[in-house]
């Protein structure tokens, strides 16, 4: 008997329609552990990628961190007759070239400057530049009375709260540079 909506011949008996009571919603089953596999396998996947971000945005503070480290070290380089060792940061107008900045001044007016990027590059930023002779003692300046001497370290310390980190708690990170 013709099928009249393909036209093509749909014959079945009856015996070929019932299933057995063991095959009753075996593909239904089936179905719902793919399911549940596939739910599993994209939870991983967010979580994936979840944990990637928050790495990402950590390596990007400490990338920060390296590149603002090595501005100020820059800028003490350039400025190499002055004394940065306990300077206080304070903004000077240097680019008037009628009343140029002295090189204490310039290097008052470079900290300022830094600090102010540290603090919109990185949250809750603490930062040390000074001359020690030991810095990996984790005293912050034990010779803060100590001359601009040529070969003497510098030591440059950012610590910045971590916002990313598991769980929503806050790390305190530490970037360290000495140079000399």
């Amino acid at each position: 008997m013709p099928n009249q909506l393909t036209g093509q011949f749909a014959i079945m008996s009856k015996k070929q329609m019932i299933f057995s009571k063991n095959q009753i919603g075996f593909t239904l089953i089936e179905v719902l552990v793919t399911l549940i596999v596939v739910a599993i396998g994209l939870l991983g996947l967010a979580n994936l990628q979840t944990v990637g971000l928050r790495n990402n945005h950590s390596v990007n503070l400490t990338s920060q961190a390296m590149w603002l480290a090595n501005d100020i070290t820059d800028r003490m380089r350039s400025n190499n007759t002055a004394n940065y060792n306990g300077i206080a940061p304070q903004q000077f107008n240097c680019s008037n070239p009628q009343q140029p900045c002295t090189p204490q001044q310039m290097a008052a007016n470079d900290l300022w400057e830094w600090n102010q990027a540290i603090n919109r590059a990185l949250p809750s930023a603490n930062t040390v530049v000074c001359i020690d002779s030991n810095p990996l003692d984790n005293q912050d300046c034990v010779n803060a009375n100590a001359a601009n001497i040529p070969g003497t370290p510098f030591m440059v310390r950012i610590t910045w709260d971590d916002p990313a980190q598991a769980n929503g708690r806050q790390q305190l990170t530490t970037f360290f540079l000495r140079w000399q």
